[in-house]
């Protein structure tokens, strides 16, 4: 999505000879850049890539500022061979992930490589328009970004509703051999649980579709509505961890080996809330001042 906003010269680079090329991210704008005929040289260590090991681009981020001194934020798409991979993601949560750094040196970028993620947002990207039949690119790629979050914490929480039961099933209290999978705390938190997951689904559903809809009319979303796509998503993963803590915390000591599913569920799950763009309280924010008809605030994004 994001790749298809840039101009054809870039896409024909990357998808001219290998159709099923891939780019992983780093779009925070820590990038390091000096400007220079006919683009930039960029510098960074670039972090929380995901998938990078499996991928033959990268799209990174950084701010440029025009003569006036204006500041952009804009994206730099960089190939595989530009850039080293650092393999440091020991992470407590989402380990499979590989979500490593990007260590950029001296790398030159040129112009067709580099679109301003406010065009991207408002329909002025050069590439806006080069696919008239796909309804996807009339829509702006932000939230469409930040809902692969909330679908991978919605998964870990539907797999922990499954788990649950498997373990619970036929679990028995280690002094009292009673039957936990029939007692009354197990069925209810299980109950609660899977009525939050699936609000949780309906929630970001409803938010897609809302994408859909808007795409198929070539219609960009009110600021209002880029409020609540920018932050429903973040309280959907708000929920899907509160329904996997919920059984984790009743499903017993044993579910503590790292052998166990449960804990890797219980980590990953937390881990899709540690996001800059699923943290709640961010997201809260945004809302709010949108909601009491304040300007937005620069420092949340």
């Amino acid at each position: 999505h994001q790749l298809a906003m840039f101009p054809k010269q870039l896409q024909d680079e990357i998808w001219g000879e290998n159709p099923d090329a891939t780019a992983s991210s780093s779009i925070a704008p820590f990038g390091r850049i000096q400007e220079v005929e006919g683009g930039i040289i960029f510098n960074g260590e670039m972090g929380w890539s995901s998938g990078c090991d499996h991928a033959e681009w990268a799209i990174v981020g950084f701010n440029r500022f025009n003569e006036q001194g204006e500041k952009s934020y804009c994206f730099a798409v960089i190939p595989r061979r530009d850039y080293e991979i650092r393999d440091n993601w020991y992470a407590i949560g989402m380990r499979g992930s590989g979500s490593k750094t990007l260590v950029i040196k001296d790398a030159f970028v040129p112009e067709h490589r580099i679109q301003a993620a406010k065009d991207m947002m408002e329909g002025r990207s050069a590439g806006y328009g080069l696919y008239p039949d796909s309804k996807i690119f009339y829509a702006p790629y932000r939230p469409y970004f930040a809902s692969g979050f909330a679908a991978i914490s919605l998964g870990i929480a539907e797999r922990m509703l499954e788990a649950f039961k498997e373990k619970t099933r036929n679990r028995v209290r280690a002094y009292t051999g009673a039957s936990v999978g029939t007692a009354t705390p197990a069925l209810m938190r299980l109950a609660e649980s899977t009525h939050q997951v699936a609000a949780a689904r309906a929630f970001l559903e409803k938010t897609w579709q809302e994408h859909a809809e808007h795409g198929e009319r070539k219609q960009y979303p009110s600021r209002e509505t880029l409020a609540f796509w920018r932050t429903n998503q973040a309280y959907a993963v708000k929920m899907c961890i509160e329904a996997v803590d919920r059984l984790f915390s009743a499903a017993g000591a044993t579910s503590w080996f790292d052998d166990n599913e449960l804990q890797r569920l219980f980590r990953d799950s937390h881990m899709t809330g540690a996001h800059a763009y699923t943290d709640y309280d961010v997201c809260a924010q945004i809302l709010g001042r949108e909601l009491m008809g304040l300007e937005p605030d620069p420092t949340m994004v």
